[in-house]
């Protein structure tokens, strides 16, 4: 049986590389690389590293001057519900209020006893959670 060692990345579809690379990046992620689409003549890929050696995001979006025309994001059955970034409890207010600032959509912070959590919205309409784990002292 095979078994895998892990996910590579998750390759996100996005509407326009540059303001999804300034989002990823105010989150902390470091552009690796950008090249033309193996796969698709009419897009662009960049690679992201999201803060440990071993995660990584794969950006999609349109080339500059192709007629490329990305489909509405929808959520529904295959779609991605959200991607969730570990961040540290003591950043947590301050990477909210810098994402705020920026005009980033997002909800109040949400206090789980075990776990800090923050929705915000990507410039795609995709969710993405900022989360903080909370470690408790009895």
């Amino acid at each position: 049986m095979l078994r895998t060692q892990g996910i590579a990345y998750p390759a996100i579809f996005v509407k326009n590389m540059q303001e999804s690379l300034m989002f990823y990046r105010r989150l902390g992620c470091q552009p690796l690389y950008m090249e033309p689409n193996r796969d698709d003549p009419d897009s662009v890929i960049a690679m992201l590293s999201t803060g440990d050696s071993h995660t990584l995001i794969q950006l999609v979006g349109p080339r500059e001057g192709s007629d490329f025309e990305m489909p509405p994001h929808e959520y529904g059955a295959g779609s991605l519900q959200y991607l969730a970034f570990h961040v540290p409890r003591s950043l947590m207010d301050e990477a909210w209020v810098e994402m705020a600032s920026a005009g980033v959509k997002g909800s109040d912070v949400i206090e789980r006893g075990y776990e800090r959590l923050v929705f915000i919205e990507d410039p795609n309409g995709a969710l993405v959670l900022l989360i903080a784990c909370v470690v408790s002292h009895a």
